[in-house]
């Protein structure tokens, strides 16, 4: 699956392919579906419907963005790979707008895990 997100109105082409996960652990050293599933239920309790303005400090705190980060770098390196190393690649952007980037994350890791359905003949 390929994206094109916008980034401190920088075009940014993402892209997952199933050797992700494999990437992952390369990259940070940690487990790629543990992290997802990390970051899924603590995007589940944010539970606010209005964005990341009206989080408490608690539930942003409880927040995985370094997940976050890493999978939009690593997203990004998969399609574009002259990237820098997370760090320097993030120096890059004078903003990085969390409340666009997760559902369009959350929509490639959807994308990535799903089961696909069978034609039964």
């Amino acid at each position: 699956m390929e994206k094109i997100i916008e980034i401190d109105d920088q075009l940014i082409i993402l892209k997952s392919h199933a050797g992700v996960p494999i990437r992952y652990k390369q990259f940070f050293q940690t487990d790629f579906f543990s992290d997802v599933l990390k970051l899924s239920k603590s995007v589940e309790n944010m539970g606010s419907e209005d964005g990341l303005d009206d989080l408490s400090y608690e539930q942003i705190d409880n927040l995985e963005l370094e997940i976050v980060y890493r999978l939009v770098w690593l997203f990004a390196k998969m399609a574009d790979k002259s990237i820098p190393p997370l760090a320097e690649w993030l120096e890059g952007f004078d903003e990085f707008p969390l409340e666009d980037i997760i559902p369009e994350i959350t929509d490639m890791l959807t994308g990535l895990m799903k089961k696909k359905q069978k034609t039964k003949k």
